[in-house]
């Protein structure tokens, strides 16, 4: 896709999800009570230090079964926004089902670029191989789940060559990616409102898209996106799940009824919603 052929005007339009949402706030409360719900009722471990930076934290769910799978959380917000806690809300329902559940934060921009970012991503996933026992988790069964920017965090992991930059992490590491409502080209990001903040370089474009990379891991992966979303995250998923078909032919995608870009994270609470079925899929919590 040609992002030149796009006005500074429709693609601010297109990718400010904050603005087409007119009730975020009211969302990101209910998040937040649910959250606070979570950690009441659910053993966790706060604020775990995978790296150096203040934000270089993450906090465990563990299930209550020794030796099952984790699913890893990177939360969205434009590589400048959000935290982990408000996100605890998705873990009961996994960790009822065995699955340990893992929130990632990260440093945000402006106080950290992408490709800071990016290199913090990966030390929480050398804290996962390093430290999965520590916590009964069984390091072969390692999910990655993103959305939005997360999403981007996740995809970029898989096209890392990890044997050549950590011999302890195997090519095989992750088995499977939720990718939910996620950007995989950063063009139009740059070109956009997104980047007064982000200041994205022209080389971190064309080094951190995964639209423009390939995988050296072959995990089966979900791209999901609400029907309800604004045009450009419906291009992003398109056309990244072209691009990446060729090297990952199970790769599956969805369209989430009924919801937008910040409801579509309330379906993976719902037993009975198609995405939380394909994501128990891709566990192998059912068939």
């Amino acid at each position: 896709m040609q992002y030149q052929q796009y006005t500074q005007e429709s693609l601010d339009r297109d990718y400010n999800n904050r603005q087409a949402v007119t009730n975020f706030d009211q969302i990101l409360s209910s998040w937040q009570e649910a959250s606070k719900k979570a950690r009441q009722f659910y053993v966790h471990f706060d604020d775990i230090r995978y790296g150096l930076s203040n934000r270089e934290t993450l906090d465990v769910f563990p299930a209550k079964q020794a030796n099952q799978p984790a699913i890893l959380f990177i939360h969205g917000g434009y590589w400048q926004s959000m935290d982990k806690k408000f996100f605890h809300f998705l873990a009961p329902i996994w960790v009822d089902r065995g699955v340990n559940f893992i929130f990632i934060n990260y440093p945000l921009a402006p106080h950290e670029t992408l490709t800071g970012i990016t290199s913090s991503i990966q030390r929480a996933l050398h804290w996962f191989y390093q430290h999965a026992a520590d916590y009964k988790i069984n390091p072969d069964q390692l999910f990655l789940m993103g959305h939005s920017a997360g999403a981007h965090l996740a995809s970029y992991l898989l096209t890392i060559d990890w044997q050549r930059l950590s011999p302890k992490i195997p090519n095989d590491a992750i088995k499977g990616v939720t990718a939910l409502s996620g950007i995989y080209n950063l063009t139009p990001i740059q070109q956009s409102f997104v980047n007064s903040v982000l200041k994205l370089s022209d080389e971190e474009v064309s080094h951190y898209s995964p639209f423009r990379l390939k995988p050296l891991m072959k995990p089966s992966l979900l791209l999901a996106v609400g029907d309800q979303e604004i045009k450009g995250f419906h291009d992003q998923q398109q056309a990244f799940g072209d691009s990446w078909r060729r090297y990952l032919p199970q790769l599956k995608e969805i369209k989430v009824k009924g919801v937008n870009h910040f409801t579509i994270l309330d379906q993976l609470g719902e037993a009975g919603s198609p995405l939380f079925i394909k994501v128990s899929q891709q566990l192998g919590l059912l068939n």
